[in-house]
């Protein structure tokens, strides 16, 4: 579990590299809001395919992926098909 200080009602994410050679850094959390002075979020961080953490402060830039799977070759994050 990561726990930080937290303002109530701003949200957080948790982003994940790695290693420290990496400059990728990747979503690895949805966005958290927080309801107190701390927040905690526990997750298992072997299936993230990170060793390095960080709190970010704001909304989640894309959904969490799978760590087999890089952004670019992620169907959940594809462009959408268009409507036709």
């Amino acid at each position: 579990c990561l726990t930080w200080l937290s303002e109530p009602g701003m949200r957080y994410y948790i982003e994940g590299k790695a290693d420290l050679q990496s400059l990728n850094w990747r979503p690895v959390t949805p966005t958290l809001t927080a309801v107190d002075q701390t927040l905690s979020y526990c997750f298992n961080p072997i299936g993230t395919g990170c060793t390095i953490f960080r709190v970010r402060q704001g909304l989640a830039p894309l959904p969490p992926f799978p760590a087999d799977k890089p952004p670019e070759t992620n169907p959940r994050l594809a462009e959408p098909a268009p409507v036709r």
